[in-house]
């Protein structure tokens, strides 16, 4: 049984139409389109542009003064190059190939390219990225929401940016999730597809909390998980999912 949230935090996070979304029920980009191209690339990111997503989803890791859009911590899986991305010098950083012959792209270079329609997902991707991020929204205009698994992170970007709305991230069924949730004051919490079962989501939904799963690439999934009152999914294939949006 998860740890409910009390009261008072209930009503701060009961935002089921905050401004993040613009639909009852959204298909965000994971990664851009990971499924269409490499993930977090240029390409994957004008795929889920072209596919009509509501928002894309995307990594971010400071290094050298800059925010990097990269998911891991090791360079080897999405680039020509070896070893830990935090011990990369500016030049070795700047020399790295993904899949697709791009350079690692830096979060303003994203930012040039998503249109006014289209929402940003920021997820924190460990040390040192919750301040770096809210300076860069604060010259940086658009519809964003911050999510993480890193908890010190939220908190650091809540406590610079406390109007952008934020979305703590698990993998398992957490029974402090929501009591987590609550203390941070976060909009949605954002649920791994193997473990989003009926009773977790409602008590998560029932909470005032908004709810998105990750990662969805099968329609009927979808389809269900929106009639069981999820209000977003992201997808590695937003071509196989644009109709689903409403």
């Amino acid at each position: 049984m998860l740890e409910s949230a009390n009261q008072d935090y209930r009503v701060v996070s009961s935002m089921r139409n905050h401004p993040f979304l613009t639909k009852s029920f959204a298909v965000i980009g994971h990664r851009g389109a990971a499924g269409h191209a490499p993930e977090n690339s240029l390409e994957a990111f004008e795929i889920a542009f072209a596919a009509g997503v509501d928002a894309i989803e995307l990594d971010v890791k400071s290094l050298h003064n800059r925010l990097w859009v990269f998911h891991d911590d090791t360079v080897e899986r999405l680039t020509n190059g070896t070893g830990a991305f935090h011990e990369l010098s500016e030049s070795q950083l700047a020399a790295l190939r993904l899949q697709n012959d791009e350079p690692i792209p830096d979060l303003a270079t994203v930012w040039d390219l998503v249109p006014p329609s289209i929402a940003i997902n920021i997820e924190l991707k460990g040390p040192n990225t919750g301040t770096p991020t809210a300076a860069f929204i604060a010259t940086h205009s658009h519809r964003y929401l911050v999510s993480s698994f890193y908890v010190d992170e939220l908190r650091a970007f809540t406590m610079n940016a406390p109007h952008i709305p934020t979305a703590l991230l698990t993998r398992k069924r957490d029974e402090y999730l929501l009591a987590t949730a609550a203390e941070l004051g976060v909009t949605n919490v954002h649920i791994m597809d193997s473990v989003a079962e009926p009773d977790y989501l409602a008590q998560c939904i029932d909470s005032g909390f908004t709810v998105y799963i990750f990662t969805v690439n099968d329609r009927k999934r979808a389809a269900q998980l929106r009639d069981l009152g999820v209000a977003a999914v992201f997808t590695d294939v937003p071509r196989d999912m644009k109709q689903l949006a409403s």
